[in-house]
């Protein structure tokens, strides 16, 4: 078979199928076959349809550029662990602010004993504060190391303003409901009398040792102790050794004596409650709230007496706190204002309205 003899691809030949040709009958054969088709004006004449409009989207906020051309954190990175971070920044700036605060009042009360307290001012008693100042030189020593054995026998050998693990045993006895195991220090309770009211919760516990903490650094132990026995509450609207002194016992507080002393040391738990008795001293009968008796019978009995001794009479103790003098070594100052040799005012006016005018 020849070339030419092959079967084209229309004629239906061996292999292939037959493919009818185009006919153009009834218009002209265009002259070029690939023109384009004749113009249908039914199909090209159709408005096309609008596009679908877009969804809106919700704006987004405008947030600013960050400054200093710092790079953009991912969002989660805003919005969550700066935050946290923000207000961390602030809380400590705020705690650094109140403890520089309370730096500031220790470094204060190293000159100058506050004549009023928080203490004294949430003080629901009737009638005025009786209370008056007084120099440690002129307390009796049987005073000072009475109030230490009773009150916070470490004051003068502990390095901190109070002993960190018996503060631990306390907050875990409160969180589990159970007695207080140990008392506040005396710089703690200095702290307590000088910031907070009368109210007994464990967050106010927890700032008033932090607050001591500069108040225990920063005041010496011997100052610590001048203060706290100047705030000190012994009895309704009645604070400070000079004002008890001469209100329960007649006597200034360098002539107080070893028993009256102690007495006044074990007052201390339950200043709200103590009362003179008719004739004078703490009123121990059974008219008297009924812990003072047990409180003040047992510090002045057994506990005080026995502490002191064991640790080396009231010399030992008062020495912890760089105290090696008696207060009859300052005699010739007892005519001072803060030597409280005579009767403050307030205690002979109080004693004259409970019908005890004294001479």
């Amino acid at each position: 078979m020849t070339r030419n003899d092959a079967p084209k691809p229309d004629s239906g030949g061996p292999g292939y199928p037959a493919f009818p040709r185009p006919t153009w009958e009834g218009r002209s054969r265009p002259a070029d076959q690939t023109a384009a088709p004749p113009y249908t004006p039914d199909l090209d004449d159709r408005t096309p349809a609008p596009p679908p409009k877009p969804v809106p989207r919700k704006p987004r906020p405008h947030k600013p550029r960050p400054k200093h051309d710092e790079p953009r954190r991912e969002e989660s990175t805003r919005q969550g662990p700066s935050f946290l971070r923000r207000w961390a920044k602030r809380a400590a700036l705020a705690l650094v602010a109140v403890l520089a605060t309370v730096e500031l009042i220790a470094i204060l009360l190293v000159f100058v004993t506050p004549p009023r307290t928080m203490f004294m001012a949430t003080d629901s008693a009737p009638g005025p504060i009786v209370q008056q100042n007084v120099s440690i030189d002129h307390i009796s020593r049987y005073m000072i190391s009475s109030a230490i054995v009773h009150e916070d026998g470490q004051l003068g050998t502990r390095s901190a303003p109070f002993d960190y693990g018996e503060f631990m045993d306390r907050i875990e006895a409160r969180l589990r409901g159970n007695k207080d195991p140990a008392g506040s220090s005396i710089p703690q309770q200095v702290t307590k009398n000088i910031f907070f009211n009368r109210s007994q919760n464990s967050v106010k516990k927890g700032v008033e040792a932090l607050f001591s903490i500069p108040f225990g650094y920063t005041i010496s132990d011997k100052r610590m102790m001048e203060i706290y026995l100047n705030i000190a509450q012994f009895g309704p609207n009645l604070y400070g050794v000079c004002a008890a002194s001469w209100y329960y016992f007649g006597v200034p507080p360098w002539n107080i004596n070893e028993y009256q002393a102690a007495q006044l040391a074990g007052t201390l738990p339950l200043g709200e409650e103590v009362r003179r008795a008719p004739g004078g001293g703490i009123d121990l009968s059974e008219n008297a709230f009924w812990l003072v008796p047990i409180s003040v019978n047992r510090a002045a009995e057994w506990f005080v007496p026995e502490i002191t001794r064991e640790m080396g009479g009231w010399e030992g103790v008062v020495a912890t706190i760089d105290i090696h003098e008696p207060a009859s070594a300052f005699a010739d100052r007892q005519g001072e204002r803060n030597a409280c040799s005579t009767m403050p005012q307030g205690v002979a006016d109080r004693l004259a309205a409970e019908g005890n005018p004294q001479s």
